[in-house]
């Protein structure tokens, strides 16, 4: 997975002293949102304003980003919305 052109593995490595690494960066395939995914879990419940609370931001942001493009969820029409909702009381 790792190449010299691909950033992604270097962001992996961040450690969360300079925020501006993230602006060019986006989770391009399914094997870097996996391993997006394993990092995320290591810096879970980190603080705010930390190196790794800021890592955790990014992630999350970046894991959104994919997804919204990669999984999106359409919205329900109103006819199987009401439906639901009458059927789930």
């Amino acid at each position: 997975m790792e190449n010299e052109d691909d950033p992604f593995p270097t962001f992996i490595e961040w450690n969360g002293e300079n925020d501006q690494v993230f602006d060019d960066l986006s989770i391009s395939s399914a094997d870097e949102y996996i391993h997006a995914l394993a990092e995320l879990k290591k810096v879970w419940g980190a603080q705010k304003d930390t190196p790794e609370g800021r890592k955790l931001n990014a992630l999350v942001n970046l894991i959104v980003a994919y997804e919204e493009e990669n999984y999106p969820i359409e919205p329900l029409d109103d006819t199987v919305r009401l439906d639901l909702l009458l059927n789930n009381r």
